[in-house]
């Protein structure tokens, strides 16, 4: 595995039976390592136009009844028949099934929302069992009033201006509530009860006793119910078999993840189909059995991908190089000749960050949220190795949650020595950015370039090295002159007349004033470091101002988590600027596009083909 470069997918070729296309793409989906893309040619296999309207219908009876259906499980069985065919043969289906199940359906909701009112029925009479209230008086109030049943959150008290006689019994987990009302504030009443979360209770017609009988009938009814809804649901069970629905339900699922995922493919006469796109080397040799292992016979093969398709890029990075393909998604993805930079950041994002965000105390409770964070959101890893840099160069420069005296700087104190703190990083920024043209070169290798990089782009480098040496030893300045010429006489040649030097003389001028300025843009990594440690200081020096210790870690505690929320997120912008802006634009361009692997399929079981 080559860690610079991205790994391009093979384009495969697959010749099988139309009437299985459904089930060879499924398998095909599952292994999440195959993208379809249809070669262009004049007769489609699937009109989606056709089928919209039924599908529309498919989705709105899906909708409605898809809780009864998801009971049971669904099965494909391929047979010769066109999609418009499969779709109305269920809809078909649906709807002889619907003449015998929707007066079941409506029959089990019935006793469903009985069963649901009847337990809150039940928490209210066992609440009210132990009181002298005689139930059935409740049922001779007159026309003119009206008796409210309902239980309230627990330690909840109704304050209302409904006139009324009311009662309430204190249970271990909610009240019982119980009004007597004018029949026209009633509904005031109720309203005032669903303010407080409270729950009415309907009292069933049937209830005609007091409370001991009441509470017999009640559960007699439950108990009832509980044995009847399962055998209405056994009913539908066994409409749902008898009208075939596994299968026809089972098509058109599939039918539906084919015109989302693929839409079209290229048929090979009436029976035959070509199934064309992409997959990882890793799949190479096993399509073609993963096929014949789901029972469909055909013919596999990987040719030369078509002229002037792109391959797709996958990004194989290990384990500790993988979060940072962010930053390279961020930017897009390399193409065939580009170099895949995430290796390079694991090393470099961590150096920027660390530098500027340096405290042991700090980085560790970076680390110790993304360690949380990760089991979450996969980008957390990012933050737990921000936080380990952090910690390492709160060793080097002796931060321990802002305090500098707690440990010895194994290298030195950004604010004394505040100069070095500003140069290093300038010069950190000149190694990236050879990296960067460095890089440059290594793709124009890659694309058979290399002698135009030579002649055009390595003059520059040269004059930006020279200038570097030249910066520490005069003697040494003479390079960038011969860098200049180099440049200059490189793109003559290349161009092949001589006035063009005019126009490289000002390439030259603007990328080198480019690459210098960018260089001095790495200052801002040291006034970073310089930033944070002064914010350190100042927070040190306020909490040792105050006489109270409980004021002084109050202060140190806030002024750490001001620090780490705050500080924390502007030099993740900078470090992300830094690498997008500064380094990326030396070498990448983002050419390439994305490998997108087919969404997996609906879970739908594998069945022979079905002569129904």
């Amino acid at each position: 595995m080559n860690l610079l470069r991205p790994e391009s997918t093979v384009w495969f070729e697959i010749l099988a039976p139309k009437m299985e296309c459904a089930k060879s793409l499924g398998n095909l989906g599952r292994t999440g390592s195959v993208e379809i893309e249809v070669r262009p040619h004049e007769e489609e296999l699937l009109n989606v136009r056709e089928l919209a309207g039924g599908m529309e219908e498919y989705r709105r009876l899906y909708r409605l009844y898809h809780r009864y259906w998801s009971r049971n499980e669904l099965y494909h069985a391929p047979a010769s028949r066109s999609p418009q065919a499969v779709l109305q043969r269920a809809l078909h289906g649906i709807a002889d099934w619907r003449v015998h199940a929707d007066s079941v359906i409506d029959d089990l909701q019935g006793m469903e929302e009985e069963r649901t009112s009847l337990e809150y029925c039940l928490r209210f009479l066992e609440g009210i069992k132990d009181s002298d209230i005689d139930l059935s008086l409740t049922l001779s109030a007159g026309p003119v009033l009206t008796v409210v049943y309902a239980l309230l959150p627990p330690e909840t008290e109704l304050v209302s201006a409904v006139p009324k006689l009311a009662m309430e019994l204190a249970q271990e987990d909610e009240t019982c509530f119980l009004a007597v009302t004018a029949r026209d504030d009633a509904e005031l009443l109720y309203t005032e009860i669903k303010s407080l979360d409270g729950r009415l209770i309907e009292r069933p017609n049937w209830l005609v006793d007091g409370t001991g009988n009441a509470l017999k009938q009640v559960r007699e009814r439950l108990a009832w119910l509980d044995r009847t809804i399962p055998q209405r649901y056994a009913e539908l069970d066994s409409l749902f078999a008898q009208y075939n629905l596994p299968a026809t339900l089972g098509d058109v699922a599939c039918l539906e993840w084919f015109m989302r995922e693929v839409g079209t493919l290229e048929p090979v006469g009436p029976h035959l189909v070509w199934v064309t796109g992409w997959t990882t080397e890793k799949y190479r040799d096993r399509l073609g059995q993963i096929l014949v292992d789901a029972g469909v016979p055909c013919l596999v093969h990987f040719p030369q991908p078509p002229e002037g398709m792109e391959p797709p890029k996958l990004l194989r990075n290990p384990w500790w190089s993988r979060p940072f393909e962010l930053f390279t998604r961020a930017f897009g993805t390399p193409g065939s000749a580009e170099v895949d930079p995430s290796p390079l950041l694991a090393v470099i994002v961590p150096l920027l960050f660390g530098y500027m965000f340096a405290d042991v105390g700090q980085g560790l409770v970076l680390l110790i949220a993304g360690f949380w964070l990760s089991r979450r959101w996969e980008g957390a890893r990012l933050i737990m190795v921000a936080g380990g840099a952090a910690s390492v160069f709160g060793f080097l420069f002796g931060s321990v949650f802002s305090y500098e005296g707690l440990l010895p700087a194994l290298l030195f104190h950004p604010l004394q020595d505040p100069l070095l703190t500003l140069v290093l990083p300038i010069g950190f920024g000149a190694i990236l950015l050879i990296l960067g043209q460095l890089l440059e070169g290594l793709e124009s290798w890659w694309r058979g370039e290399l002698r135009a990089w030579l002649l055009q782009r390595s003059g520059l480098l040269l004059l930006y090295l020279g200038v570097l040496m030249g910066a520490m030893q005069h003697e040494l300045v003479f390079t960038a002159l011969f860098g200049a010429v180099w440049f200059l006489a490189g793109n003559a040649l290349a161009a092949g007349h001589w006035y063009s030097v005019l126009g490289a003389l000002g390439k030259l001028l603007e990328d080198g004033i480019r690459l210098l300025v960018n260089t001095v843009s790495f200052a801002r990594v040291g006034a970073f470091a310089l930033a944070h440690a002064g914010l350190s200081s100042a927070i040190v020096a306020l909490a040792n101002s105050t006489d109270s210790f409980v004021g002084s870690v109050l202060i140190i505690l806030a002024g750490n988590a001001l620090v780490i929320f705050l500080e924390g997120l502007v030099v993740s912008i900078q470090t992300t600027r830094l690498v997008l802006f500064e380094f990326f634009m030396r070498f990448f361009h983002g050419t390439g596009r994305p490998f997108r692997p087919l969404a997996l399929p609906p879970e739908v079981a594998n069945v022979p083909p079905s002569n129904v």
